[in-house]
């Protein structure tokens, strides 16, 4: 009876100690992923410039297995700085966190980003997404390919939009206007071909054509022709130039 008796209160001390460890395994399906901005704090808005930079912040409690030493991120678009591919490890400090870098795209859109860890043969995952708000210009540059025309012909012009800081975003739009001021008036004259497609490429410029085959042009009087877009601050900003027109 005394060797039953010892035995069951050995069993009973050894399922203590195991239930001890199993409670110190954490359940690492608590992961947690965050975006931050330069200031560690949610960003209320940011632009699809090219150039912004958010960072990502994966934590794990500070109790996890200390078989858990990294987190994986992943993203749908932008740039890991520094790094190439849509996925990147990055190791745990002592606060079980994990932080990455990403510079934006200049392509308006929302990115999704994910971070994993593995545990115990599982995969754990923790998602966050952000919506990038278009990035107007700050400024207007017109290149045309001349400044003198006959009549009938065309010339190419190339606009780029740019910003002070980081890029215009992709498929940014821009109006075209060409008159000549007759009698204080402006006068619409000629015609642009392109402008189905008059949005920024990735490098911020737009090309279209202008001709001047229609049949109210004065010869005597230059063409300006003005382009238009949005600024940042709402507000529109234009630039424009003279074209001499011969016969």
């Amino acid at each position: 009876m005394k060797r039953l008796f010892f035995s069951i209160a050995l069993l009973s001390i050894l399922f203590f100690i195991s239930s001890c460890d199993d409670d110190d395994v954490i359940d690492v399906q608590t992961i947690d992923l965050v975006i931050l901005d330069e200031n560690d704090e949610s960003p209320n808005l940011v632009l699809a410039d090219g150039f912004s930079i958010i960072n990502l912040k994966a934590t794990i409690p500070i109790d996890a297995d200390d078989s858990i030493t990294e987190v994986e991120f992943r993203k749908s678009n932008g740039e890991f700085l520094g790094v190439e591919g849509v996925t990147i490890n990055r190791p745990l400090n002592d606060d079980n966190e994990a932080q990455i870098a990403v510079r934006v795209p200049n392509t308006v859109e929302q990115l999704f980003f994910n971070a994993t860890i593995s545990f115990g043969g599982s995969i754990y995952t923790s998602e966050a997404d952000i919506d990038l708000r278009r990035a107007y210009a700050d400024a207007i540059f017109l290149e045309p390919s001349t400044l003198q025309v006959t009549l009938s012909n065309a010339i190419t012009l190339n606009v780029f939009l740019t910003r002070n800081i980081g890029e215009v975003s992709l498929e940014t739009d821009a109006s075209f206007e060409a008159f000549q001021v007759q009698n204080g008036s402006e006068i619409s004259v000629g015609r642009f071909t392109g402008l189905s497609n008059a949005e920024t490429d990735m490098n911020g410029q737009i090309i279209v054509s202008f001709i001047t085959d229609t049949g109210n042009i004065d010869t005597e009087l230059p063409i300006t022709i003005r382009v238009t877009t949005m600024s940042n601050n709402n507000e529109m900003i234009s630039e424009s130039f003279n074209l001499a027109v011969n016969d």
